[in-house]
């Protein structure tokens, strides 16, 4: 037996979110360990949201956005758009100025997060169970909200954060399962985020 070496990528998915984070919070700085070669249509979504930041080897720089562009998503498997990235896209769609639409190819109720997030004032019609439209801009206001699953968890995180006021999130747990250390990360950032026993 022979041995072969793998080399590890880091966590797109987690990665993505940081990147979201940032954009919808004006905020800027760099964000390293950025595996873009595997982020090929998000990044190119998101570039034509007009969402500025660069890549640099293996980092991102991002700098203060001051407007996005409404776009059209549909999830769909590795190359295409990831549905892990589908549910922080919405609050680049509740920032964007016009109507962006979020379809859902791949999994049932995917989209359920978006009444979390109406109930922060994001603007949003159910077009069906797979499909949303939301229009934009609207400033989302704090709220006590629900996690519902992991990455509907982070986008309400996030949220959270673009949002006037505080925010409470129950089940906030399920986070944890895929973004380790996250309340030390965004408090590092500047975040005011702390856990509630």
């Amino acid at each position: 037996m022979s041995l072969s070496e793998a080399k590890m990528i880091p966590d797109r998915i987690e990665a993505f979110s940081y990147l979201i984070g940032f954009l919808v919070t004006g905020g800027s700085g760099v964000i390293e360990n950025f595996p873009s070669e595997v982020m090929g249509v998000a990044l190119k979504v998101l570039k034509e949201t007009g969402a500025d930041f660069s890549i640099n080897g293996d980092s991102v720089s991002v700098k203060t956005t001051k407007s996005f562009k409404p776009f059209v998503i549909s999830t769909a498997p590795y190359p295409g758009f990831p549905t892990d990235m589908q549910s922080p896209m919405s609050l680049i769609a509740a920032l964007a100025d016009g109507e962006s639409t979020i379809t859902e190819e791949l999994f049932e109720n995917r989209l359920a997060y978006i009444k979390q997030l109406q109930s922060m004032g994001l603007h949003a019609k159910m077009v069906n169970t797979h499909e949303v439209k939301i229009k934009g801009p609207v400033q989302l206001k704090a709220q006590e909200i629900e996690a519902l699953d992991l990455r509907s968890g982070i986008t309400l995180v996030l949220a959270a954060l673009q949002a006037k006021g505080k925010s409470i999130i129950d089940k906030g747990e399920i986070i944890d399962r895929g973004y380790e250390n996250l309340i030390g990360k965004l408090t590092n950032l500047g975040a005011e985020i702390r856990r509630y026993d």
